[in-house]
C-alpha cells in the first residue's frame, strides 16, 4: 500500500500493486532497491518504479 499526496494536498491510498521485477542498483555510490511495478488507481494501470534508498530509508515513486 501506498499513500502520496495529490496535486490538492489530499491524501491518496494505492493498495493494488504488482511487482514484476525488482533489481538492486547504485545511484552515485548509494545503494538502492528499484522495482519495476503496475499500479492500479483510479481504475487506471499506470507503470512506475518504486525505489528504496537502503541508507536513508527513503522512498521514491517515479512514474514511466
Amino acid at each position: 500500500m501506498l499513500k502520496i499526496e495529490d496535486e490538492e494536498g489530499q491524501i491518496q491510498t494505492i493498495r493494488h500493486i504488482r511487482v514484476h521485477s525488482q533489481e538492486k542498483r547504485m545511484y552515485a555510490g548509494v545503494p538502492s532497491m528499484e522495482y519495476d511495478c503496475t499500479l492500479l488507481w483510479e481504475n487506471r494501470e499506470i507503470r512506475a518504479w518504486l525505489i528504496y534508498y537502503q541508507s536513508e530509508g527513503r522512498w521514491v515513486l517515479n512514474f514511466r
